[in-house]
């Protein structure tokens, strides 16, 4: 297999340490918050250097211009171990194709190739609002409120995009926020800013994601997964109250800050609370590290989900 790309990628394991989801270690309020105080260099710095320890980048040929805050990460754990067997060939862009051959700018022609696939990212519109013109779409970019309302339709805001994101995390918890902000701002549960304050949200967020990442396309509609849903969460009033816990219920004030943002902890206050979210919360690391342990053997029954609020006890011991 060859492995075509113009301008290489950070690869992230999906597998971090201690054999941790990514996105349990990664994404949570205490690690943004630290970012936020983090000059933007040193946080590429880290970053970089924790993942070319696992796999360096320069040397297979990935390594990118860009820093890896400026754009989207590949999480891959199969692909070092490939390219370093030899299964995968990394090689520059594509020049021309043969009639089964494929040029690359290099000069090197890879023979006898079978299928060629095309990852190219996608161009997204609507031509069926309006024929295109209720949502413009230019070079992937569009003006939407929190990336849902047409602000042309305030205060009769009766349509909204549901899923049209990319963010650092998973997209299901975030269309289904997308869809509790709808549905309330329908049953007059929530109130929407004016059509004014939202072009001017809208204009906000897109000129922000234009100078945190690369100017390209691909990434128009990206966001950060513990940021956005805290701001979808206050439109409907359903964000936890961290300091309320951190003074009354600081077993849970500990997951809430140190630990993933798993979605039902939208679902302790507000409109729609849950009663087992609390106990859901307090119990979700356990349930993903017993899940894993298939084979129990003594090394199995001593081992432990990792400590994740070292900060926590420093401050409060």
């Amino acid at each position: 297999v060859y492995l075509s790309t113009r301008s290489g990628s950070w690869v992230i394991n999906r597998v971090w340490d201690h054999g941790e989801p990514s996105d349990l270690a990664y994404l949570n309020r205490f690690t943004f918050f630290a970012k936020s105080l983090l000059p933007w260099r040193f946080q590429n710095w880290v970053l970089e250097r924790k993942v070319n320890k696992r796999f360096d980048h320069g040397r297979f040929g990935l390594r990118p211009a860009h820093r890896i805050l400026e754009a989207h990460v590949t999480v891959n754990d199969e692909l070092p171990n490939r390219i370093i067997s030899g299964t995968v060939v990394v090689k520059p862009n594509i020049l021309k194709f043969g009639e089964r051959s494929v040029v690359f700018d290099d000069g090197t022609v890879a023979e006898n190739v079978d299928t060629v696939i095309f990852a190219t990212g996608y161009s997204f519109d609507f031509p069926l609002l309006e024929k295109g013109k209720l949502i413009e779409v230019k070079n992937n970019r569009v003006t939407l409120y929190k990336l849902m309302f047409p602000p042309e339709l305030a205060p009769r805001n009766s349509l909204a995009i549901i899923g049209l994101i990319q963010p650092t995390g998973s997209i299901m918890p975030i269309s289904e926020m997308q869809s509790r902000v709808f549905c309330a701002s329908l049953a007059g549960e929530a109130t929407l800013p004016s059509q004014e304050e939202m072009w001017k949200s809208a204009l906000r967020s897109n000129l922000a994601n234009s100078k945190r990442f690369l100017d390209r396309q691909r990434h128009t509609i990206q966001v950060y997964y513990v940021t956005y849903m805290d701001q979808l969460a206050k439109l409907i009033k359903v964000k936890p109250n961290i300091k309320k816990y951190v003074l009354t219920d600081n077993q849970l004030a500990r997951k809430l800050i140190f630990h993933g943002l798993v979605p039902y902890q939208y679902r302790l206050d507000g409109p729609h609370c849950w009663h087992g979210a609390r106990e859901a919360i307090l119990h979700m690391e356990e349930r993903v590290f017993n899940c894993t342990r298939t084979r129990r053997t003594p090394e199995t029954e001593l081992s432990q989900p990792i400590c994740k609020f070292y900060a926590w006890k420093i401050l409060f011991s």
